[in-house]
């Protein structure tokens, strides 16, 4: 249940959700006859939609989490015992392939075969669930299907460590470390999006493991160059904003849960 509640409650803080909570009040202020607090409320819908779609504000956002660590030739990395990709946290429910294919979780599952073919380290763990309440009752855990991916790039079984059952960063970090365990295996080389790797790399910290950051899937543009399309609404922007969003919140909850 403490599942379901963190992936629903964020959406109503999320720029259009939170607008649509607002509009709703707006027409209950119509209805009670508060033309004005109503008209404040649009107002605020407004502000509230824009601002985050100007692609000048969603990429000083992104620039906030994803510069933190930023990125490097694959041969600047460290040796480890291991490399720990995750999984974009689901497996969401789509058509049935005869293979599984790369989707948006490739970048960091490439990140992480790059390291492993640059010798970086002998193994690489792959850590994703799936949520039942988003997926057909058949889905895979998407640690599953990185596997698979895995042995059609060639990476021999052998060198690969599935952890399907994780359905946060939290678990993420504490099921992988449980696994490292039994393989005595304490450094790693960690690869997510450079959007989510605070997080994460704080998590696995927490468990005690020496995690390096990898980040992959960098969204924050190469040019410092600003037009003026830069300040006009765009729904890439606002998704953008939006995912900046999510990883503040959360790193705020897992503060508060002292998960990391």
């Amino acid at each position: 249940m403490e599942i379901v509640i963190s992936k629903l409650l964020p959406v109503f803080v999320y720029p259009l959700g939170l607008s649509i909570l607002i509009v709703l009040l707006a027409l209950a202020a119509l209805q009670a006859g508060k033309t004005g607090l109503a008209k404040l409320l649009v107002l605020l819908v407004l502000l509230g939609l824009f601002i985050p779609s100007m692609p000048a504000v969603s990429e000083q956002l992104l620039r906030s989490l994803e510069m933190d660590h930023p990125p490097l030739p694959v041969d600047e990395y460290p040796s480890a015992g291991a490399i720990v990709v995750l999984s974009g946290g689901v497996a969401e429910a789509r058509p049935v392939s005869l293979e599984a294919r790369p989707d948006q979780t490739f970048d960091r599952l490439y990140q992480g075969y790059q390291l492993y073919q640059a010798e970086k380290a002998p193994t690489i763990v792959l850590s994703g669930g799936s949520i039942s309440w988003r997926t057909q009752a058949a889905a895979l855990p998407e640690a599953v299907l990185m596997a698979e991916i895995l042995g059609q790039l060639g990476v021999p079984e052998a060198r690969i460590l599935v952890e399907g059952t994780s359905r946060n960063t939290r678990e993420n970090a504490v099921f992988s470390k449980k696994l490292l365990e039994g393989k005595n295996i304490d450094t790693i080389l960690l690869c997510t999006s450079a959007l989510h790797m605070p997080r994460a790399l704080a998590c696995f910290r927490k468990t005690g493991l020496k995690a390096v950051p990898a980040p992959a899937n960098f969204l924050t543009q190469v040019t410092d160059k600003t037009t003026f399309l830069d300040f006009l609404p765009h729904a890439a922007a606002l998704d953008e904003s939006t995912a900046v969003m999510k990883e503040y919140i959360g790193m705020a909850y897992y503060s508060l849960r002292g998960w990391m």
